[in-house]
């Protein structure tokens, strides 16, 4: 059995990408009334709890925490 994980650029990209969302997200919560109507506040936290969810388990991935997936070769359990 072979763990593997994910290179560490992919981590960073993946923050390139889901930071400046996060920012953007909150950002517009707390200033557009229309997005915190439409939204509401378990909305919000939903979207929030996922997106850093999302960006901790690619950092476990990427540093070695946790495996990315798991490779058997032809072992039976």
């Amino acid at each position: 059995m072979k763990k593997v994980y994910l290179p560490l650029w992919v981590a960073g990209m993946t923050s390139v990408m889901l930071v400046p969302l996060l920012v953007w997200m909150v950002y517009a919560y707390f200033t557009d009334p229309r997005m915190s109507k439409d939204l509401g506040l378990f909305g919000f936290i939903v979207v929030i709890i996922v997106l850093l969810g999302s960006l901790s388990m690619v950092w476990l991935m990427a540093c070695g925490r946790l495996p990315a997936y798991i490779i058997k070769n032809g072992e039976r359990e």
